[in-house]
């Protein structure tokens, strides 16, 4: 999946994603729960420190 089409299903531009991940900018919750549920993860995937960030 291209950048475009996931800030594209998020509600964002393209640019607003690339700072989010670049860390230029936070993510909100709603956010981060909008890419996990488009990238078929759970959310905690995205925190360094969890037992499920890890599998």
């Amino acid at each position: 999946m291209s950048q475009s089409a996931a800030a594209a299903q998020i509600g964002m531009s393209q640019t607003a994603l690339s700072r989010r991940l670049l860390a230029h900018s936070a993510f909100d919750t709603d956010e981060l729960e909008a890419l996990a549920r488009i990238l078929g993860v759970p959310v905690t995937k995205f925190f360094a420190g969890n037992e499920l960030a890890a599998a």
